[in-house]
């Protein structure tokens, strides 16, 4: 079985073994990796946390999402994402991104964190498993792009990933310490469920900055024996990352090279005189301003961009016949790295907020038209032309229903004070009166 285990799918006979267990080796023979430096094999994992969240007016919004990537060389977390969606594969991507990119001094500051290890870039060599959030359009080309090799693990076997499930099971022991925990010592899960929505008090800002100082200030420094390290020794990730990266030059990507490694989609837009719009976001540079300038207005040019990040685009042109990407920024300053989804989802107004504006502006005709009525009567004069513009309201709002309800489905509401549209009733048939039965005598 040793030998079986290290031989490529193509040597392993089916005959030799029965369906299952031939299908088992066949997705194990698809890689082996030898670890013997950092990055050599990195792990990626996504679950859900055992605690519990309120948002900033105190409203429980349930478990967050969690996706670790661990380095398997020397246990040192490489990425980690915290999320209120579902496991998706932007989450991936993102947790990716947190793997190529340097800390800066701010995060470490932010956190409070102490042992400012930087632990970032490119591995050879990425394990996950099948769950959805590992497969998608855009994750194929950040592998491509990366020099990274994509091996996804056998169905229904964790062990084939035993450093980030390892990291997991530390990770959902710090959980418990903190309030809005579902499990503890003395109770187990699912019993403790109701207890940690209430104790809940935790943002999801305030539960990520203390998994960050947790992560490089006790687990980084916790003792323990590698599976993978070469002189087999009980040593922390720290110590194990800083004795292998002795004498190993390293040469991190620049934050424009990760950027053009994570801009996925594609696209042409024409050249403003405020710059480029992008779904929503506007960006100008310098050197876009320069571009506009050689190449005049409305003229069209290929822009690359990141959907898990609105703070940078790549506008691809061919001046002097050379293709080269300009990174151009948001307009706007300290712009937070949110998904281009996110902002789709800021921007646009809620049911109860609608229905709260049409509200507010009946209102304001109502103030307005019984002002012109009190001023009317002390011969004031009018103060503007108040029923012009309510009846224009009026037309407006009537029209917004008529929309509204023919873009709702038949026999089904879109909110509770919404009306259901039920078949149209029939007029009642008017038959002919029957004339009266003539006496045969008459």
């Amino acid at each position: 079985m040793a030998i079986l285990g290290t031989l490529r799918a193509d040597d392993v006979i089916k005959a030799r073994n029965d369906t299952e267990t031939s299908k088992k080796l066949r997705l194990q023979g698809q890689f082996y990796a030898r670890v013997n430096y950092p990055l050599d094999l990195v792990e990626i994992d996504t679950t859900p946390a055992n605690v519990h969240l309120r948002d900033r007016n105190g409203i429980w919004i349930g478990r967050p999402t969690v996706s670790v990537a661990i380095d398997a060389a020397t246990g040192f977390v490489l990425g980690l994402r915290l999320s209120l969606d579902a496991p998706n594969e932007i989450l991936t991507v993102q947790t990716l991104k947190d793997v190529m990119t340097p800390r800066a001094d701010d995060f470490f500051d932010r956190h409070g964190i102490e042992n400012r290890l930087q632990v970032n870039g490119v591995g050879q060599i990425l394990s996950c498993d099948h769950g959805s959030e590992n497969t998608g359009k855009w994750l194929p080309w950040i592998i491509a792009h990366s020099g990274m090799e994509l091996a996804k693990n056998i169905p229904g076997c964790p062990e084939k990933k035993p450093f980030v499930e390892r990291f997991n099971l530390e990770l959902s022991r710090f959980f418990e310490t903190l309030p809005g925990a579902t499990t503890s010592p003395t109770m187990p899960n699912k019993t403790r469920t109701e207890k940690a929505m209430v104790e809940a008090c935790m943002t999801l800002e305030e539960l990520e900055s203390h998994v960050y100082k947790w992560l490089y200030d006790v687990y980084a420094k916790k003792v323990r024996r590698l599976i993978h390290s070469p002189l087999r020794v009980p040593e922390s990730p720290t110590d194990s990352w800083n004795r292998l990266m002795q004498g190993i030059p390293r040469l991190p990507l620049g934050p424009e090279e990760i950027a053009q490694i994570f801009m996925v989609e594609e696209g042409g837009r024409k050249l403003q005189h405020y710059g480029i719009d992008v779904r929503g976001v506007q960006y100008h540079s310098k050197g876009l301003g320069e571009l506009v300038s050689t190449l005049g207005r409305k003229a069209t040019v290929d822009v690359r961009y990141d959907p898990t990040d609105i703070r940078a685009i790549a506008v691809v042109h061919d001046v002097e016949g050379i293709e080269n990407p300009l990174i151009v920024p948001a307009k706007s300053e300290d712009i937070a790295p949110i998904s281009f989804d996110d902002v789709k989802r800021i921007k646009s107004l809620s049911p109860e907020a609608k229905e709260q504006d049409l509200e507010a502006r009946s209102k304001m005709y109502d103030i307005a038209l019984a002002a012109q009525k009190l001023a009317e009567g002390r011969g004031k004069g009018k103060i503007s032309n108040v029923r012009k513009l309510r009846r224009k309201e009026v037309l407006r709002q009537k029209a917004a229903e008529m929309k509204a309800r023919a873009a709702t489905t038949p026999l089904q509401s879109t909110s509770a004070k919404s009306s259901v549209n039920q078949p149209t009733p029939r007029l009642a048939v008017r038959r002919r009166e029957q004339r009266p039965e003539m006496d045969i005598l008459e």
